[in-house]
């Protein structure tokens, strides 16, 4: 039986090789919890470590409250590069989802090609792109879809949301759908 540190540095262990087994935005907040974790370069918002690691927890707690047991479920989003989408992505390893960002500059059309081979449980989407989106997940059965902004949006819902601890995950499950 191994030792596992106690308090705040318990949310996380060191497998042998050195890596991560469980979260790596807690592991970051509990030991650089001041230090800078994103910069948005198009618009110099940034966020550290701590922070970083609340808002994870929160879209956790939405996820999961917006999909039931998030286990494998893929989470889809259409939207540009933001730190919110990088919440997402960290926020669906933590609920034990499959995050899936897909390609901003498809049209609906091909946006529903994927949406079917992926059957994601919930589409987050920029308003820039509602129409796509929407044509997409109008195709594919039981898609639950978002947007991040506004007032019925991710972000402003998220503020609502009862935090989520990390599922523990298997070092083969999947977290991640990337197209090419």
């Amino acid at each position: 039986m191994e030792d596992r540190p106690s308090g705040a540095a318990s949310q996380f262990h060191a497998l042998s090789s050195g890596l991560l087994s469980e979260d790596p935005v807690a592991h970051s907040a509990a030991i650089r919890p001041g230090r800078a974790a994103c910069i948005e370069i198009t618009t110099g918002n940034s966020v550290i470590y701590a922070d970083l690691d609340r808002r994870v927890a929160r879209y956790a707690g939405l996820i999961a409250e917006l999909i039931g047991a998030p286990a494998q479920a893929r989470v889809a989003a259409i939207a540009r590069n933001s730190i919110d989408q990088i919440v997402l992505a960290f926020a669906c390893q933590r609920a034990g989802a499959v995050f899936v960002p897909l390609n901003w500059r498809l049209t609906g059309t091909e946006l529903a090609v994927l949406i079917a081979d992926c059957t994601p449980s919930l589409l987050v989407f920029g308003e820039e792109f509602r129409e796509a989106a929407l044509q997409a997940a109008a195709s594919a059965h039981g898609v639950k879809t978002m947007p991040f902004e506004g007032d019925a949006g991710i972000s402003a819902r998220v503020a609502r949301a009862a935090p989520a601890t990390a599922v523990p995950a298997r070092p083969d499950d999947p977290c991640l759908i990337l197209y090419t």
